[in-house]
Formats: structure tokens, C-alpha cells, sequence
């Protein structure tokens, strides 16, 4: 179902009220200046060369997962 469903954006809006449940604490603070993973052999990132979602590969087969990319 993950790699079904994983690109589907209207399941955002569908499921809004969930994903506003998710919380990640503490913020960083304002100014913060996040560095970009390299890809690498274990790591090749999420993206393809057009700036795409690359297909997931999805080896967790139970209901209650939360998978995220960035």
C-alpha cells in the first residue's frame, strides 16, 4: 500500500486532521540552516534527476507505519 499510495496528495487533505497530530520537538530555532544529506551507494536520496518522487521501496507490511521522506 506504501508504494501505492505514498505519491497520492490528495490523501494531505483527506487525512489533514491526522497529520496534524504528528508533532516533532523542539523546533529549530529561527535562522537555522539545515544541510542536505549526500547521496551515496546505501543513500542514493528520494528525488530523481527532474526533482521527482523515486518509488519507495516498502519491506514494513503492517497497518500502523508511518513512513516519511523529505
Amino acid at each position: 500500500m506504501t508504494r501505492k499510495y505514498f505519491t497520492d496528495a490528495t490523501l494531505v487533505d483527506k487525512y489533514e486532521e491526522y497529520i496534524d497530530m504528528v508533532i516533532s520537538e523542539p523546533p529549530a530555532p529561527e535562522g537555522t540552516q539545515l544541510v542536505h544529506a549526500a547521496p551515496c551507494a546505501l543513500n542514493t536520496g528520494v528525488l530523481d534527476d527532474a526533482g521527482h518522487q523515486l518509488p519507495i521501496p516498502a519491506f514494513i507490511y503492517v497497518d500502523d507505519c508511518l513512513l516519511a521522506a523529505v
